[in-house]
């Protein structure tokens, strides 16, 4: 029996994305790129190219350049395969270990980790991130700190109330590429 394919939209494949993060990321690290080519057992090639192109079609609907597909069934790793471009300007294909930032897909599952933190007393929502003696201490800047920044609190990240940085080249995110 066929799956029915339903048509992509941004959420339904971000949460697809976001349920193979999960399955499939510590083994992508690994993965060498001549496996995208080995026999994929579990999945039907009909399949496949179904999967196939419904992320070319995601991709070409939001100016993708490039994706990574990861499929794990029982904790093993079933299926892998890279479309589109890793590196727009050296035309560098999208292979299955290429490592992605995954940006805001990551929320759900830090808000679920820090909440279990909370619930283990181990982090409090009031406790501060920015200082000497807050979450991250001054991994991220040495004091002083300018006014509002020292006063961020955890539940300030958690509820996007904390405010300080545009969504631009200047966010704290993309001052360290390699983390």
């Amino acid at each position: 029996m066929m799956p029915q394919v339903t048509r992509a939209t941004r959420r339904t494949f971000l949460t697809t994305v976001a349920c193979t993060v999960v399955a499939g990321v510590p083994a992508l690290a690994r993965l060498e790129t001549r496996q995208r080519d080995r026999e994929v057992t579990a999945i039907a090639p009909v399949e496949v190219e179904e999967m196939r192109a419904l992320a070319t079609a995601f991709m070409t609907q939001h100016n993708v350049p490039g994706l990574s597909i990861a499929i794990a069934k029982d904790g093993r790793l079933v299926f892998v395969d890279g479309l589109g471009l890793a590196d727009t300007g050296r035309k560098e294909p999208v292979t299955p270990a290429h490592l992605f930032r995954i940006g805001s897909v990551s929320k759900p599952f830090t808000s679920a980790t820090v909440f279990a933190l909370v619930e283990a007393g181990k982090l409090r929502l009031s406790d501060t991130i920015f200082g000497r003696d807050a979450v991250l201490g001054t991994d991220f800047g040495r004091p002083p700190f300018k006014p509002y920044v020292a006063a961020i609190t955890l539940q300030h990240l958690l509820t996007h109330t904390a405010g300080g940085w545009q969504n631009d080249g200047n966010d704290p995110m993309f001052s360290r590429p390699a983390r």
